[in-house]
């Protein structure tokens, strides 16, 4: 059984991605690369979902006062300590008077080792990462590129498969004919599957239900595509 099959579960990506940020940079590294081996897919999803501080320090300022607000001041401290003079001052500005005072403090009467900074800021990402689980922090609003829907694991699943049988397009020229390629999954499911043993029949019956849903979308991009395609050679002929 590979690794992943413990995170294929409903909720089981927001585990994997808590885990991944609680690793240090070399471990995590190490860990995602792993996964890559395994299933693309979900290492690039988890690249793009993964909190760091860097990420929380790109965020609007209502969002990071939102943070800054919650997290325990021994985190903030040490997230503190960890940043370059730039994220400093916005860590520092979003904090409420009483916040910036205490973290003052602190970095006056506790020296921080290595190991407590790191320890700090991974507690810092936990705890940011309970304010998004809490709907606390909304990320279609802060950032959408950092939001996780409730079928994450089913989608990337069925990334998987349909990568493993259609390489994505290389070009937007031929967007097109890849995307009349995936018509032929329905019945080259079968054979993907019979190479899987391990994989359920009710797995087999949920991907091609899905296929069936994938089908119907690429028929609609087909036809905005044709749009698009009579748009751009009218801009052409005005040029």
């Amino acid at each position: 059984m590979g690794m992943l099959e413990r995170y294929k579960k409903t909720g089981g990506f927001v585990q994997l991605l808590s885990l991944i940020e609680t690793c240090g940079p070399q471990k995590k590294e190490k860990f995602l690369a792993m996964i890559k081996e395994e299933n693309s897919a979900w290492e690039n999803a988890l690249r793009q979902k993964v909190l760091t501080v860097e990420k929380i320090m790109s965020w609007p300022p209502a969002a990071l006062a939102e943070v800054t607000s919650r997290c325990q001041i021994l985190s903030l401290t040490g997230v503190y300590l960890s940043a370059d003079s730039k994220q400093q001052e916005l860590i520092y500005k979003s904090c409420p008077f009483g916040v910036q005072k205490k973290i003052k403090d602190m970095i006056d009467t506790k020296k921080f080792t290595p190991a407590e900074i790191s320890t700090s800021v991974e507690k810092f990402l936990t705890e940011t990462r309970a304010l998004i689980t809490q709907n606390i922090l909304k990320m279609d609003k802060i950032d959408p590129s950092m939001e996780i829907f409730d079928d994450m694991e089913e989608k990337l699943n069925t990334y998987q498969i349909l990568n493993s049988v259609s390489p994505a397009p290389t070009s937007i020229n031929n967007l097109e004919s890849n995307i009349g390629d995936h018509n032929s999954l329905y019945s080259n499911i079968n054979l993907q599957m019979s190479a899987k043993p391990s994989v359920t029949s009710e797995e087999v019956s949920s991907l091609k239900i899905k296929i069936h849903q994938l089908m119907a979308e690429n028929s609609e991009l087909k036809q905005e595509i044709s749009i698009y395609r009579d748009k751009l050679e009218r801009i052409k002929k005005i040029a």
